[in-house]
């Protein structure tokens, strides 16, 4: 038998070597870990348009589902922007700072606005899903990944012109997101077109009554309803009040079966413009989350996660941001997705996104599908 100080002198021993093995094992973990390619991801988790960001971080985790060859070395790290600027900035600040992301993607107008100088400053690669070119525009470190806000305005115009519809009117909410398309569907109007905005509300405003009335009495051709969520379906529901039939169009805020039923078939048959995706994306999404709520945003952002996931899985550790920046520039950036086939453009006004094919779609029977023109 072993005596006491010898036990003792063992035990200190394994206890010793036990130490240095576990902190190896961690110091290789954290190695492991900072060599990972980071995006952080910046979403509308909750909020007004909370089912906007769920849809993003739904399709970025079915495309690690589908495609885990991808994302072995790649993480995404979500933070809730909930809309709103301030929050934004803590979530991008949070994202830089504490987890070390190599870039961001932030979702939404005016989030977009707030972040871009910040990642411009700082020389962080940010994807913007943003419809405003000012935001990428004279930017190095900024590329919006949507097409420019009059790409979705010409495709609606075009559709009200071969309609017939020359007068039209407008709700619109005193947000820069709406009101960037319906000044891009003001340019793409025919000369013989015109538009008459009905009233301003702010985001919070929910009594659309006098504003209904008017367009009761206006003998309007088409009524533009540049609302967001909350506002439309109670806008439809005050305009079925008033036995109002005059037919709509408006913005993706329509994608949304929470706001279709509350609209008590009011909305059935309106238009509006958005990004498409594929039929064996909607199955397999449905078939996972049960819903389809802004499903053509989860299409977008599972593009997204492939695509960083081809470009950067297996790219060297280290990358600068300027390598970061050409390889999302590159030719090898452009891809045939679940939207569609997309790339990367740069325009003569220095506005750096990803362009997308760009449906129409009509609320049908409770739900919304593409059309033809």
């Amino acid at each position: 038998m072993l005596a006491p100080k010898i036990r003792s002198s063992i035990s200190a021993l394994v206890l010793s070597v036990t130490s240095v093995v576990a902190i190896g094992i961690s110091c290789t973990q954290e190695l492991l870990a900072q060599e990972k390619f980071k995006v952080g991801a910046a979403l509308p988790l909750t909020g007004v348009i909370a089912e906007v960001g769920i849809a993003a971080r739904n399709g970025i985790e079915l495309a690690k589902e589908q495609h885990p060859e991808l994302f072995t070395n790649l993480e995404f790290v979500y933070e809730d922007s909930q809309w709103d600027p301030k929050s934004a900035v803590a979530a991008f600040n949070k994202l830089v700072q504490i987890d070390k992301v190599s870039l961001v993607f932030n979702w939404g107008n005016p989030t977009s606005e707030a972040v871009a100088p910040l990642a411009e400053a700082r020389k962080i690669p940010l994807l913007a899903l943003s419809l405003d070119p000012s935001c990428a525009r004279g930017r190095n470190y900024v590329i919006r990944f949507t097409n420019p806000s009059a790409d979705f305005s010409e495709r609606l115009a075009k559709y009200l012109k071969a309609k017939g519809y020359k007068k039209l009117g407008v709700v619109v909410a005193q947000n820069t997101y709406v009101q960037g398309l319906l000044d891009g569907l003001k340019e793409n109007l025919a000369d013989d077109q015109h538009v008459t905005t009905i009233a301003t509300f702010n985001l919070s405003d929910m009594d659309f009554r006098s504003a209904v009335l008017k367009v009761k009495s206006g003998s309007f051709d088409a009524l533009g309803v540049f609302l967001i969520s909350g506002q439309v379906s109670t806008f439809y529901r005050q305009l079925k009040q008033q036995q109002v039939n005059t037919p709509t169009f408006g913005t993706d805020f329509f994608e949304s079966p929470v706001e279709i039923k509350s609209a008590g078939g009011a909305m059935d048959g309106a238009v509006y413009p958005h990004l498409g995706i594929s039929p064996q994306f909607e199955a397999q999404y449905k078939e996972k989350y049960k819903n389809d709520y802004q499903i053509a945003y989860a299409g977008n952002a599972y593009d997204l996660a492939v695509m960083l996931g081809t470009l950067f899985n297996a790219a060297p550790t280290g990358l600068s941001s300027e390598q970061i920046l050409a390889t999302l520039k590159s030719n090898k950036s452009s891809l045939t997705g679940v939207t569609g086939s997309a790339k990367y453009q740069h325009s003569s006004d220095g506005d750096s996104y990803f362009e997308f094919p760009i449906q129409l779609k009509r609320v049908e029977n409770g739900g919304f599908l593409p059309i033809s023109e």
